[in-house]
C-alpha cells in the first residue's frame, strides 16, 4: 500500500510536455538562414530537422552550430580580447555572406543530438541540459516523432514559477 503512494506522487510531478514548447520543426532542405530566422521568429536555442512525411526526427541544430562557422580556429589559443576593438580584413571575410546561401539544414544538424522523451520528469530534462552543457532538448514521443523543445528558459519557468 506504501508504494502505491508514491507511485501516485511520482505520476503528478510536472514532466516536460508541461513546460515544453511546441516549435516547428524544419525539413533537411531549409538553408542554413531559413533555419537561423526560423530560431529568431521562434526564440529557440535548438531546432529538429525533421523528415517532411511524418515527423521523425532526422537531427537537430543547436545555435551554436550557426554561430561557430564565424568563429575561427585560432580564438582557442587568445584567452584575452580586452586590447582587440576589430579584426580588420578578418571581420570582412567573416561577414561576407556566402556561408548561409550555401549550405542547408542537412548539411549541418547533429544526427545524434540529446533527446527527452514528452512523459520525462522535467527534472530530468534540467540533469540532461545541464549535464550535456546544451540550450535545448528535442521533446519526443514513441518512435522519434517529433513533439516540441525544452530548452534552459523553459526550465526557469519549471524552477522559479516565472508565469506570474
Amino acid at each position: 500500500m506504501h508504494s502505491g503512494g508514491c507511485n501516485k506522487k511520482f505520476k503528478d510531478f510536472p514532466r516536460v510536455k508541461d513546460f515544453m514548447r511546441e516549435i516547428p520543426p524544419v525539413l533537411p532542405s531549409f538553408t542554413v538562414k531559413e533555419v537561423a530566422k526560423h530560431m529568431e521568429k521562434y526564440k529557440t536555442p535548438v531546432v529538429a530537422v525533421v523528415d517532411k512525411s511524418n515527423r521523425t526526427i532526422l537531427g537537430a541544430i543547436n545555435i551554436m552550430l550557426l554561430i561557430k562557422p564565424f568563429i575561427p580556429d585560432f580564438i582557442e589559443f587568445i584567452e584575452d580580447f580586452s586590447f582587440v576593438s576589430n579584426l580588420g580584413a578578418l571581420e570582412h571575410k567573416i561577414f561576407s555572406g556566402e556561408m548561409h546561401r550555401v549550405f542547408l539544414a542537412a548539411d549541418i544538424m547533429e544526427q545524434h543530438y540529446p533527446m527527452i522523451h514528452e512523459n520525462n520528469s522535467v527534472v530530468k530534462a534540467l540533469f540532461s541540459i545541464y549535464r550535456h552543457n546544451i540550450t535545448g532538448l528535442i521533446v519526443c514521443e514513441r518512435h522519434h516523432e517529433y513533439k516540441g523543445i525544452i530548452s534552459r528558459f523553459d526550465l526557469l519557468r519549471f524552477l522559479y514559477d516565472t508565469d506570474d
